[in-house]
């Protein structure tokens, strides 16, 4: 996958280019051209390449996943860290703060934090505000498993 997505500006068409070129009347009338060799997976209402809008979906949805993994884990790493390695009241505290994280449903809570952040109007690009968001919203939802676990391996650090 990230091989591919990393060979999307190849591709034929960039992923927004409409291909003007198709006459078909009945294409033209509602777009969806079958696959063919100039368009390997066809095209969709808007004539635009399936194969190279694919492509470039790619290179987003893997940057999401590795920020997302990244922020959370550094987030976890951190709080179970300190938890663990300072203990007393603080290793208290930053527990509890990681149950009440824990506490919450994972999907109502990430809908709900998406629809709320989406009211605001930013004046930058659109997709770089949506996977701002996006990451932003699923580290803030998942780095508590990861301190929970960083957290559980002081004791037995200390052991050894």
């Amino acid at each position: 996958m990230v091989l591919i997505a990393t060979f999307a500006p190849l591709a034929p068409w960039a992923p927004n280019e409409i291909d003007r070129t198709i006459t078909d009347p009945q294409v033209m009338a509602h777009g969806f051209a079958p696959p063919s060799s100039r368009h390997w997976f066809g095209t969709d209402e808007l004539n635009r390449d399936l194969f190279s809008r694919i492509l470039w979906a790619g290179r987003i949805s893997l940057a999401v996943g590795f920020l997302t993994v990244g922020i959370g884990a550094t987030i976890g790493i951190v709080v179970g860290a300190l938890a663990g390695f300072y203990g007393g009241w603080l290793d208290t505290v930053l527990m509890r703060i990681t149950d009440l994280f824990l506490s919450f449903p994972f999907l109502p809570t990430l809908i709900l934090i998406s629809a709320m952040l989406h009211q605001y109007k930013f004046n930058a690009d659109v997709t770089l505000v949506q996977v701002t968001t996006i990451v932003g919203v699923l580290s803030l939802l998942g780095w508590m498993d990861t301190a929970r676990l960083v957290r559980g391996q002081f004791p037995l650090a200390a052991e050894s």
